[in-house]
């Protein structure tokens, strides 16, 4: 099913845009990411940078981690026509999205254990994106996480990423095939 709203392309009156940006996370430290079109409503969203989380469970408690990562996201931007007829702004692909976020954390630092072991994680979600005024954005994605390192059985949990983004300029020249 999720496959299939990847892949669907219907015609709605505005394009998404490609993007450039550098995001601050919170709990997190920088990403760099950049979206590039591939439909009217899709866009391929890849990232990389320095990341950081917490995590809890009844046996540990509280342990805090960072990693560098490189990811990829397939996002689908669904209600941009709406937004557009209530005259909201949608600069930088300001409108809500489902995503399937593929990452790989390489060597998670952890209070917990010291442990320096890869990881990878992917992430069904719900999210938006909304322009705060020139070149900035806000993000809100949540959606439960499945995550496996090397020597580890699968993990589940809950995501909840938010970013404020700093949105770089770029010239959108052509149409989306």
């Amino acid at each position: 099913m999720l496959l299939l709203m990847f892949i669907s392309n219907a015609a709605f009156s505005q394009k998404v845009v490609k993007t450039s940006s550098i995001q601050v996370k919170l709990f997190g430290l920088v990403d760099y990411a950049r979206e590039f079109p591939v439909s009217n409503k899709t866009v391929i969203n890849v990232f990389g940078g320095m990341n950081s989380g917490f995590s809890w469970n009844s046996f540990d408690g509280i342990s805090f981690a960072f990693f560098p990562v490189v990811g990829v996201e397939p996002r689908i931007y669904y209600n941009m026509a709406k937004r557009l007829s209530k005259n909201k702004k949608i600069d930088f692909n300001s409108a809500n999205y489902v995503a399937l976020n593929c990452t790989f954390l390489f060597g998670v630092f952890s209070n917990y254990d010291n442990s320096v072991e890869s990881a990878f994680t992917v992430t069904p979600e719900w999210g938006f994106r909304r322009y705060l005024g020139k070149q900035f954005t806000f993000d809100l994605a949540l959606g439960p996480m499945l995550y496996k390192a090397r020597a580890d059985y699968i993990k589940a949990s809950i995501s909840a990423l938010v970013t404020f983004s700093y949105q770089f300029k770029i010239k959108n020249t052509g149409s989306v095939h």
